[in-house]
């Protein structure tokens, strides 16, 4: 069995094992579980080693300014401290911030684009410690018109090229075209960038001519640009 030797007054008290198996030793305030004998798990005055919390979200991706987010560490342990970080800082002072009254449960009111994190929580009791790994809010909002640039707007049947660029300032969006006001159906002259960014029409053909627009999108929101024109002259 394990004994606890203290007969020098010096020394730290110091464990010993037999071979007789116990089931557990208790002496001022420590105890070693020896059920599993393999691996003993400390306790200190009843506490445990936390495990590693994680962060939960009721919406990972929520709309800015309609959308209140709750971000929660679990798992939920007995005589636990819980912490907070966002971007390796401590909680700002805000009003669209609040703690629940043990700081385990975190809601952000009516989120910005700004309250993307990463977040971190942090547990801590008198036997251990523990951070999550980052999370990150992805706060979709509404993305600006886009526009379009062309090489030209009136072009030749057969001879010329056209390149038309999607242009927007937005990042996180998906683009695509539009022809005539329908999805447009790419043909074996038409090739798009990686991205879609870049429409190019090689050579023209007069089933090339009428109206463009590119539409930008995120999982919220999307917008159109207006109409671009493509006039092609047939000789």
């Amino acid at each position: 069995m394990f004994q606890v030797s203290t007969q020098d007054p010096v020394a730290q008290p110091s464990i010993q094992a037999s071979n007789t198996p116990v089931t557990e030793y208790e002496d001022t305030g420590v105890r070693l579980s020896t059920k599993h004998m393999g691996s003993p798990s400390w306790l200190f005055n009843g506490q445990t080693k936390l495990p590693t919390p994680i962060i939960t979200s009721n919406n990972s991706n929520p709309l800015e300014h309609e959308d209140t987010v709750v971000l929660t560490c679990e798992p939920e342990t007995q005589n636990t401290t819980y912490k907070w970080w966002i971007n390796n800082q401590s909680l700002p002072d805000s009003t669209r911030l609040e703690l629940s009254k043990d700081n385990r449960t975190l809601t952000l009111l009516h989120v910005t684009r700004n309250d993307t994190g990463p977040y971190v929580c942090e547990t801590q009791n008198p036997v251990s410690a523990g951070r999550s790994d980052p999370f990150t809010l992805n706060v979709l909002y509404p993305v600006a018109q886009p526009s379009i640039q062309a090489s030209n707007t009136t072009v030749t049947e057969y001879e010329d090229t056209v390149f038309l660029t999607c242009l927007t300032n937005d990042t996180g969006i998906s683009i695509s075209w539009l022809f005539n006001g329908q999805s447009l159906l790419l043909t074996e002259r038409m090739k798009l960038s990686q991205g879609n960014s870049t429409l190019t029409i090689h050579p023209v053909r007069r089933g090339d001519a009428g109206n463009y627009q590119c539409q930008v999108s995120n999982l919220g929101y999307s917008s159109k640009s207006d109409v671009l024109s493509l006039e092609v002259k047939c000789e």
